[in-house]
Parts: structure tokens; sequence; C-alpha cells
């Protein structure tokens, strides 16, 4: 229902007839539809993060890591897509700070500080500051879940994965660029040489 009609549109009443039970029997489990919203997006991040411990396993490379969790990202969506609208609302919802959503927010920053965690555990990750960990784990879940978003948004018949392995391919290369830069080592676009003389100015760019 809430993927369906929307979080803001569905109505208890209407979850309670398509569950065949009685409001009241709901509300000896949940005292609102906020706190419903929020045991189902706990759940979802509770077997999305499965999901990526899975996929994670044996890969000790930070360039590794971040490819796994974006594949387990990409798989989880395509065969989730109700979860993947909700969480897209979640985002818009968090956005005007209004008080009776305020608790998912603790949902979200608890899959971006697991994403964080399983980053810091590649071998080469010490090179990168606890900033660039927290950003980098934002850029996956965001890059992956918006495109995925946008892609529904803009034809809600196409197909969830179609694409996404591009997106999947680019995350690394922009984690390799991070990894430069962390190491000092210039940055450039690929297949684009610096002019004669002005290769130093151009790796400051990166």
């Amino acid at each position: 229902m809430f993927s369906e009609k929307g979080l803001y549109e569905s109505r208890v009443e209407e979850i309670t007839e398509r569950a065949d039970i009685g409001k009241g029997t709901l509300y000896r489990y949940f005292r609102s539809k906020e706190d419903l919203i929020l045991a189902v997006v706990d759940a979802g991040f509770e077997d999305l993060r499965l999901r990526v411990a899975e996929r994670i396993a044996g890969r000790d490379r930070l360039g590794a890591r971040v490819e796994a969790i974006a594949r387990a990202h990409v798989e989880f969506f395509a065969e989730n897509a109700d979860l993947m609208r909700i969480f897209h609302q979640v985002r818009g919802m968090l956005k005007f700070n209004r008080t009776e959503w305020r608790p998912l927010r603790g949902s979200l920053r608890a899959h971006l500080a697991f994403l964080a965690a399983e980053l810091r555990q590649a071998g080469d990750s010490a090179r990168m500051g606890e900033r660039q960990i927290e950003d980098l784990a934002i850029l996956i879940f965001g890059s992956v879940s918006g495109t995925l978003s946008v892609r529904i948004a803009a034809d809600p018949k196409a197909e969830i994965a179609t694409g996404a392995l591009g997106v999947v391919a680019a995350l690394r290369a922009m984690c390799q660029g991070l990894l430069a830069l962390a190491n000092g080592r210039p940055v450039r676009p690929p297949g684009r040489e610096p002019a004669p003389g002005t290769a130093r100015r151009r790796g400051r760019w990166g």
C-alpha cells in the first residue's frame, strides 16, 4: 500500500482492510501510521544490509568493496521495487524535518554508518580520512538509489536494473579517483592528457 499509494496518501483504514484485520488490532502493535512506516523501513534496511554483507565477503580492496556494495543495492532494488519507492519517499519527507517523520532519519543514518564501517574494513581505506569514507558511503547509496528512482520516475515501466551497471562502474572509478587524491596523486578526466607544462596545475584540479 505504501509503495502503490505513497506514504502520505495511504490511510490506516485501507491498510487494515487489505490485511483483513481491525484497526484496533493494528494499534495493538503500532501506535500510529508513522510507527508502522518506521517498522517497514527498518526491516527493509536490515534486509538490504544482509544482501550487502553477502556480496562484500572476501573483498579486501576498497574499489572491490565499493563495486560489491553498489551491485548489492542494484540487485536488492531490482527485486524489491516497492522498497526502492518507499526509501525514495522517506528521503523526500526528511528534507522537510517534520517532527513525526524524524525517527526515520535514524534508519537512514544507521544504514549509511553500516556502509561506512564496511568500507573501512578495506585494506587500502586507511589512506582516506573519516569524512571521505562517510562521503563515499553517501555517494554509493545516493547514486544507486537516486539513479534508479529517476529511471522509474521517467518511465514507470522501465526495468530497474537497466543501465545500473554503468552506475556501478562509475562509482568504482570515483573511488579510484578519491584514493588517488588521498595519496596526493594527480587526477585527470579519462582520455585527456595535460598540455605540456600544466601537469601540476591540472593534477590539483581533481
